[in-house]
């Protein structure tokens, strides 16, 4: 349901889902599974506050993209502290491998019901074979490996950090498509993701 919800959203092409790391801290306060301090929130403030800053270009403000975008991020904000609940609460205590085998099933369900309802009447069989069967089971392995390695790093550590994760690989595509593609950054972009790096490390830091 979090992607559907959050594949609708073009608030900021894709950029605005840099406030999750405050939703997933609040959605694992919410469950007792994490404790309020006032250096954590000042460190997840820095790095939202980054993120906007380096945003601020790309804004293209929709009321419905925006409330898409936030109902997308609130909903995965509870799936991964529940996910971190089955897998730390003493009363289910779960292993990675055996909470993937019951919720994915549930995901791919959602995904399907979703799809025959919006997307899947617009697809061709002839634009699937285009793309190569090949392809479609790298990206299936892909997929699945990328899941699984988010089980374990929330079982070993929790699902914030995988959130904080998921910053860091933003600012990291950012760098590798100037590198690349000579993509263009303003200014504002650089002391943004800056900000967002040093709460990053400050966070690091402080753990």
């Amino acid at each position: 349901m979090t992607q559907v919800l959050a594949r609708t959203s073009s608030l900021l092409n894709g950029r605005y889902p840099g406030t999750a790391p405050i939703a997933v801290f609040l959605a694992l306060c919410s469950l007792s599974l994490s404790t309020p301090t006032l250096r954590t929130i000042c460190n997840l403030l820095v790095i939202v506050l980054g993120i906007i800053l380096a945003s601020l270009g790309e804004i293209k403000f929709q009321l419905k993209g925006f409330m898409f975008q936030m109902g997308g991020i609130i909903f995965e904000a509870y799936r991964l502290a529940f996910i971190q609940k089955l897998l730390s609460d003493d009363k289910y205590k779960m292993d990675p491998m055996v909470s993937l085998y019951y919720f994915a099933p549930c995901c791919a369900g959602m995904i399907a019901v979703m799809g025959a309802w919006g997307e899947w009447r617009a697809i061709r069989w002839e634009e699937v074979e285009g793309v190569g069967w090949w392809i479609w089971a790298a990206n299936g392995a892909v997929a699945m490996g990328l899941n699984v390695a988010s089980v374990l790093l929330i079982g070993k550590t929790s699902s914030l950090v995988l959130t904080l994760c998921g910053v860091l690989k933003n600012i990291s595509l950012i760098g590798v498509s100037m590198v690349i593609w000579d993509t263009k950054v303003t200014p504002i972009q650089f002391l943004g993701n800056g900000i967002a790096m040093a709460g990053l490390r400050a966070i690091v830091v402080s753990e």
